[in-house]
């Protein structure tokens, strides 16, 4: 009788720490989707302005110039976004 106690005792702790790691995953993934919808629609962002009417009315090298603009204020953005997220997500190991 103790050793089937024992058996399902044991079972009992490997289905607990089963069940806190899926948790855990599921955290995580739950984080992942928070960030790929961030990056889509940061993406889409970038996209969408850059193939702005007025944009194509520029000449090329206005054009150039506007659109390195756009490209330095969306990485501005992203890092912000992804690496501050990271960083802290990291640091506080949530």
């Amino acid at each position: 009788m103790f050793l089937n106690y024992y058996r399902y005792e044991k079972l009992l702790d490997k289905s607990a720490k089963r069940g806190d790691f899926l948790d855990e995953v599921m955290t995580d993934l739950t984080q992942f989707l928070s960030q790929a919808t961030q990056l889509e629609q940061w993406a889409s962002r970038l996209i969408e302005k850059a193939s702005s009417p007025e944009l194509s009315r520029l000449p090329p090298e206005d054009c150039k110039n506007k659109l390195a603009q756009l490209i330095d204020e969306r990485l501005i953005e992203f890092f912000h976004l992804f690496f501050v997220h990271y960083l802290y997500y990291r640091h506080f190991n949530i």
